[in-house]
């Protein structure tokens, strides 16, 4: 893919609820900045194995990811990080590393405003490890729970209707 710019150091966080596009989103972009991106669930996949407790889980799989971003960071890169950033304190972790670093922090909300592609999508990952979400049915009340904290200034993606228009306004927002 064609990169004709370069995006200076910064710590951009994808955030949204199971099976959205968030992942989808990570690659896209990445590909389209020519900058990595760390999965929160690629990591948990491991860790899960370790710990019963999801909440331990969830706790060491952030650090870790924020751990892999901040070596990103120190090399001059900009890295996306991919999770639900749920609960809040992960968002703290974000802000901290970002200010020790001195990098901005960028944070991009995915959504999927259509139920039934996002309930397609989830039902989709039966291949996934058993912590993540797979059965609509069970999770629907609690999914479509707005149950959520606000952050000043993020971008909005709505993966429903994602184009290439939205692209080049999401690299826009990234590189002001």
């Amino acid at each position: 893919m064609n990169n004709d710019f370069k995006i200076s150091p910064a710590l951009i966080l994808l955030r949204g609820k199971p099976a959205v596009g968030k992942s989808h989103l990570a690659r896209t972009l990445g590909a389209k900045l020519a900058i990595p991106f760390v999965d929160k669930d690629d990591i948990k996949d491991i860790v899960a194995n370790y710990f019963t407790a999801q909440d331990i889980a969830d706790y060491f799989s952030y650090a870790i990811m924020f751990n892999i971003a901040a070596s990103y960071l120190k090399n001059d890169s900009a890295v996306i990080c991919d999770s639900p950033l749920y609960p809040q304190y992960s968002f703290f972790q974000a802000q901290r590393l970002a200010d020790k670093l001195n990098v901005p922090l960028k944070v991009v909300r995915v959504v999927l405003t259509d139920e039934k592609k996002w309930q397609n999508q989830m039902e989709g990952r039966s291949d996934f490890p058993s912590h993540r979400y797979k059965e609509w049915g069970k999770h629907k009340k609690e999914l479509l729970d707005n149950k959520s904290y606000s952050i000043k200034d993020e971008f909005i993606v709505d993966m429903g209707h994602f184009s290439d228009k939205t692209l080049d306004e999401l690299v826009n927002f990234l590189i002001k």
